[in-house]
């Protein structure tokens, strides 16, 4: 079932579907998950909806905790948008079945959807966009492709790899299930943030821009606006 084509039908916020954009953070739900590799979509998304003052509530409807702002003007379209942050409650390798029953709940695009998720295979302090392609072996990223039907859709990579040394073959689910050091942790802020950074880029001018200013740079090389 396709979602990319809901013309101009209203739902919910009484804007057109189209106009709705969804910023999906991964992650496992409970304390023992919390400040975890792994969880660093959800801890995006939580500082995005600070950076903008929305308040989350949940949704059992669709099994997700989520907050959304209306009536925002963005540099990519001439109308006003809608914008939700979402958490998926459906623990990581299952995150296709919360973001699917989401964005049908919603009448969201699923080329209206931003995906943050950790990446093991990219350092700290850098991210990637990506508009399709394989999982990486991310599980949360092969859920969704199972259940939207495609690997069509924005996925922001945060680069978790804080040690630069090789593992061993099954040590990946320790790795990610892991803390980050503490005497690291204001590295790890500075990730969180210039990765929400990307997101707001993201709604405001789109992926491309995001591609061309945050893909293959580091967070210490990353280009002050003008």
């Amino acid at each position: 079932v396709s979602t990319q084509s809901t013309g101009t039908s209203r739902h919910k916020t009484g804007m057109k579907a189209s106009l709705r954009f969804a910023i999906v953070g991964l992650g496992n739900v409970g304390k023992a998950f919390d400040g975890t590799r792994h969880n660093v979509g959800f801890e995006c998304i939580e500082r995005l909806a600070a950076r903008r003052n929305m308040q989350f509530k949940s949704s059992k409807t669709a099994n997700c905790r989520y907050a959304m702002a209306s009536g925002l003007s963005i540099q990519r379209r001439e109308d006003e948008a809608a914008l939700f942050v979402v958490q998926p409650h459906t623990f990581m390798n299952l995150s296709g079945t919360g973001v699917r029953g989401f964005i049908d709940y919603f009448k969201i695009p699923s080329n209206n959807i931003l995906v943050v998720c950790d990446d093991i295979h990219l350092p700290l302090g850098h991210i990637r966009l990506r508009r399709k392609g394989s999982s990486g072996g991310q599980k949360g990223i092969e859920s969704i492709m199972r259940h939207l039907g495609t690997p069509r859709f924005d996925r922001l990579k945060v680069g978790v790899d804080d040690t630069g040394q090789p593992r061993s073959p099954g040590s990946t689910a320790q790795f990610v299930l892991g803390r980050f050091p503490m005497h690291i942790q204001s590295t790890v802020d500075a990730a969180y943030e210039h990765t929400v950074d990307a997101c707001e880029m993201w709604l405001d001018e789109g992926p491309i821009k995001v591609m061309n200013h945050f893909n293959g740079t580091s967070l210490s090389s990353i280009p002050e606006d003008e």
